[in-house]
């Protein structure tokens, strides 16, 4: 089961009874959270290394896609949902989101803590996709880092708002790989 990078407990597992003995839970402290990242960076080089060969890994179908839309719809916020009124809109976005990971990967639903790889385009080393913004004048599709984007398309009030509107860099990530999009992974401190 899955154990959050965070706390190190297994979420819901005291509420089952299956809480794990003290002496295997790793601690974290979420204020020296750049301390952790630098050290799997550098105790985990092979984290950051790529696939060996990318033409190996199986990407969905059409339909598979399709069907994921759905199903991550249903997890998308109010807040984002107001904004892409537009149902069409949102579907493009969440496409891109699909087509950009592997088959066996959820970035949303997944309780995997396993890092999961963009295979899309870049940007200082950060997954992005190009959405159409709203109030976009000229038309152009715009580049959006994706792991700010999952903060803002499924994120919940509380988490939005440390989110600085201003700044559109990326989030840093807990696992310390800039490739990796599962949304556990956002280090939002």
């Amino acid at each position: 089961m899955f154990k959050c990078r965070v706390c190190s407990v297994v979420p819901f597992a005291a509420l089952f009874g299956f809480a794990d003995s003290p002496k295997n839970e790793e601690s974290y402290d979420v204020n020296s959270m750049d301390e952790n990242v630098s050290t799997l960076e550098s105790d985990d080089e092979n984290l950051l290394e790529e696939p060996a060969d990318e033409s190996l890994v199986p990407m969905r179908t059409a339909e598979e896609i399709e069907f994921l839309i759905v199903q991550w719809d249903a997890y998308i916020s109010p807040r984002s949902k107001k904004l892409w009124s537009n149902k069409a809109q949102r579907y493009a976005i969440l496409r891109a989101i699909a087509q950009g990971v592997g088959k066996h990967d959820d970035p949303f639903l997944s309780s995997s803590s396993n890092c999961m790889r963009w295979r899309g385009e870049f940007l200082e080393n950060y997954p992005i996709i190009k959405i159409n913004r709203v109030g976009n004048k000229n038309g152009e599709p715009e580049a959006a880092f994706v792991n700010r984007l999952f903060v803002f398309l499924c994120g919940d009030e509380e988490c939005f708002k440390l989110v600085d509107p201003s700044n559109c860099k990326y989030f840093r990530m807990a696992c310390g790989n800039t490739w990796c999009v599962n949304v556990t992974h956002i280090s939002l401190v």
